[in-house]
C-alpha cells in the first residue's frame, strides 16, 4: 500500500461543494428514472416472493461446498414468519422453491433475517449433495439485466411451498 497525504480526519465534502444547485448530496426520488427490473416484485409478478441468493458464510463460491457446515447453510433458505406462516411452513420442514425455470428442495428456517415478501438461499450448493441434485441456480435466469448488462441472478421471483405429501422434483410446466 502507499500512503496518502491527506488531511485528518478527512472530510472532503463537510462543507458542501456537490454540483448541485445547493452545494449539498441530494436525492429526489421523482428525478431518478427509475424502472423496475424485468422480473421484480415491484412490477410484474408471476411469482410472490423474490429470492436473494448470497455467498456462504462458511465457503467460497462452490470451492468448499463439499464441507458439512457449507453444504448445511447453503441446503437452506430463510423466510419471514408471515409468508411461511401462509404457507404452513415451520422451521425444519422441507420447502419446494421454484419457478418456471426449475425447481430445488431446501430445509426452512422460519425467522426474522428476511422481510416478507423475499426469501434467502445461500449459493451455491453442490448438485450432487441436494435432492434432484438441482441447486439455487436451476432458478436463476440466464439473461442480463436491463441496466448494466450484468447477470440478473438477483432478480428472480419464485414460490415457496412445503413438500408435505407432494413430490420435490417435480419442475412446473414438465411432466
Amino acid at each position: 500500500f502507499v500512503r496518502l497525504n491527506l488531511p485528518s480526519p478527512f472530510l472532503p465534502f463537510a462543507e458542501g461543494g456537490f454540483g448541485t444547485p445547493s452545494g449539498k448530496c441530494e436525492f429526489h426520488a421523482e428525478t431518478l428514472d427509475y424502472t423496475p427490473p424485468v422480473e421484480s416484485r415491484h412490477g410484474e409478478a408471476a411469482y410472490p416472493l423474490e429470492l436473494v441468493t448470497p455467498k456462504s458464510f462458511a465457503g467460497m463460491n462452490s470451492t468448499f461446498s463439499n464441507r458439512p457446515e457449507v453444504d448445511g447453510e447453503t441446503a437452506s433458505i430463510s423466510i419471514h414468519a408471515s409468508e411461511a406462516a401462509a404457507r404452513g411452513i415451520k422451521t425444519g420442514d422441507r420447502v419446494r422453491v421454484f419457478n418456471a425455470r426449475g425447481c430445488v428442495t431446501l430445509t426452512a428456517s422460519v425467522d426474522s433475517s428476511v422481510p416478507p415478501g423475499i426469501v434467502r438461499a445461500a449459493a451455491v450448493r453442490w448438485p450432487k449433495l441436494s435432492p434432484g441434485r438441482r441447486n439455487v441456480n436451476a432458478l436463476t435466469p440466464d439473461r442480463l439485466t436491463d441496466a448494466g448488462g450484468s447477470p440478473a441472478f438477483y432478480n428472480c421471483l419464485v414460490e415457496v411451498e412445503s413438500c408435505a405429501g407432494g413430490s420435490t422434483d417435480a419442475v412446473p410446466g414438465q411432466p
